[in-house]
């Protein structure tokens, strides 16, 4: 950890002297106290500034901090930022999240950050008290978004549909579209759910991780088991059984919310979508015995 202080110390030198710069912050694992940084963090810093595209347009200011190997420019995950990603020579790695200053406020104010912020905030500099916003984070609560049955339903007819065609992509042949909708889409769709069963599940207001983060602590173990076989390889068969194995499961995850929240499950969509994808498969020119 000791080039993250050395990079932290240059980080607050180089936001006194830029007059545009007006406030800076770490978030992230090197400012958390429950999931703290380990030998695999990297730095997330949040830089509220006059002129985003001051520092976006160029990378000359990065060699400040250090001899940068890599350097690109991402959307960030949580507050659709742009971040200018940098990884040092010793691998050390820092995310500089740009937020334009006139977009603060609103911005930190959001229910999405103040959840990030809530987990552990380390402000460096702040000229203009911008981050005053942060003193009562600690009380921050993340509601439980338990979803309308209209969005239940449209989730669940969406995942059906889609089902169907990734099934007809494998019967045409284009192998790497249906394996790229079967473990990308489809299963956005199933840890949607996984993520929904999980927080009904714990009865307490307890905050949320973005994405798949620590998927394997929070998500039920007998979901974390099934997952390992719902992933195929970049052949057709195991396509084929990827797509079963993850309606199966998928399935499983949407009746039991549709129980906990008595909303009646679209068993036609089921049905009608599981019928289809079994025919085009006992259907094939050619079968594996």
């Amino acid at each position: 950890m000791s080039d993250y202080k050395e990079i932290m110390k240059k980080v607050i030198l180089w936001g006194e002297k830029e007059d545009d710069i007006r406030s800076i912050f770490v978030v992230g694992s090197m400012a958390r106290s429950d999931k703290p940084a380990d030998e695999w963090a990297d730095m997330d810093l949040v830089i509220v500034t006059s002129d985003v595209e001051k520092w976006l347009r160029n990378e000359e200011w990065i060699n400040y901090f250090g001899n940068p190997q890599i350097s690109f420019l991402e959307g960030t995950p949580v507050g659709n930022l742009i971040e200018r990603r940098v990884m040092f020579e010793g691998a050390s790695s820092v995310d500089f999240n740009f937020l334009k200053l006139d977009m603060a406020k609103t911005f930190l104010e959001s229910e999405e950050v103040q959840g990030v912020i809530a987990r552990g905030v380390n402000v460096l500099l702040d000229k203009d008290s911008i981050t005053d916003v942060f003193h009562n984070t600690s009380s921050v609560i993340i509601t439980k978004e338990v979803p309308a049955f209209s969005e239940y339903k449209n989730d669940v007819h969406d995942f059906w549909f889609h089902a169907v065609y990734t099934a007809k992509k494998l019967r045409r042949g284009e192998l790497l579209v249906a394996k790229s909708n079967c473990d990308g889409y489809l299963k956005r769709l199933l840890i949607k759910f996984v993520k929904l069963q999980s927080m009904m599940k714990n009865k307490t207001n307890q905050q949320r991780w973005h994405d798949v983060r620590f998927f394997e602590e929070w998500a039920d173990n007998e979901v974390v088991e099934e997952f390992q076989g719902i992933y195929g390889k970049y052949n057709e068969e195991s396509v084929w059984d990827a797509l079963f194995q993850t309606m199966e499961l998928y399935r499983k995850v949407a009746q039991q919310i549709a129980v906990e929240l008595n909303y009646e499950y679209p068993i036609i969509a089921d049905q009608s979508a599981t019928n289809l994808v079994t025919n085009y498969y006992n259907g094939r020119p050619y079968l594996i015995s």
